[in-house]
């Protein structure tokens, strides 16, 4: 049992790590490589307000992605630590900022 408990925690660890990552992801596409052809950028068709442009579009995703990873850094450094009250603590922070 402890081995399905512990091959379900770094399952999960795995999918925050690549939800994470893709702000990055984003903000590299659009922030530095400025391939933003593909995106609908402007008031249009009902986007977000961080669609408006792509400089701002970039600078939301680099933020958001920067803050996810620290926040399941934490939480897995906490885990790992054996620390779990904390290592909760950063995980639910994480899960709300999504």
């Amino acid at each position: 049992m402890k081995i399905f408990f512990k091959t379900l925690w770094l399952l999960s660890y795995l999918i925050f790590i690549i939800i994470a990552i893709m702000p990055l992801s984003e903000w590299w596409t659009v922030g530095y490589k400025k391939n933003y052809e593909e995106y609908a950028f402007g008031l249009i068709n009902e986007n977000p307000w961080f669609y408006e442009t792509p400089e701002l579009y970039s600078k939301v995703m680099l933020i958001e992605g920067i803050i996810l990873t620290i926040l399941i850094s934490l939480s897995i450094s906490f885990a790992i630590k054996k620390n779990y009250n904390k290592s909760n603590i950063f995980l639910m922070l994480f899960l709300f900022t999504i």
